[in-house]
């Protein structure tokens, strides 16, 4: 087909100028999208990056930490030391509820460190070259 002056070309998903989009306002399936770029997972050297990515994460991880509790029925805690020495905490009920509970449970605890973290990425990073799995999940029960 001849492209007509003044007449917008379909888009690749369909569409005429933009993607397509589902009833949520989000790219239908096969839309073309940019979505979010990776980062690396490494200490931010400037400190009002590093300052305005601690409020934004801790905010976004006392969110998912109140959903947890709510949406799953359970008792979730949540301690963070800001580099500052700043103490932040979330607690579904009374903290020294919590913390009672957590000094007398005897089972054996699931324990995830810094070093489970990079340790699972490594191992990710090769996998994939040899066409192992290449999803950007954390959910990763090992």
């Amino acid at each position: 087909q001849v492209p007509l002056p003044g007449i917008p070309r379909p888009t690749p998903c369909g569409g005429v100028g933009r993607p397509q989009q589902n009833a949520q306002g989000r790219p239908a399936a096969g839309a073309v999208d940019m979505g979010r770029r990776k980062i690396v997972i490494e200490k931010i050297e400037n400190e009002r990056h590093r300052q305005v990515t601690f409020m934004k994460r801790k905010n976004g991880l006392m969110k998912k930490a109140t959903e947890l509790a709510v949406l799953c029925d359970c008792d979730v805690g949540l301690i963070v030391f800001s580099n500052a020495h700043k103490l932040y905490l979330y607690s579904s009920k009374d903290i020294n509820e919590l913390l009672v509970q957590y000094t007398e449970y005897t089972g054996m605890p699931e324990v995830r460190t810094n070093e489970d973290y990079f340790r699972n990425a490594e191992k990710k990073k090769r996998g994939s070259s040899d066409g192992g799995d290449d999803d950007d999940d954390d959910d990763d029960d090992d």
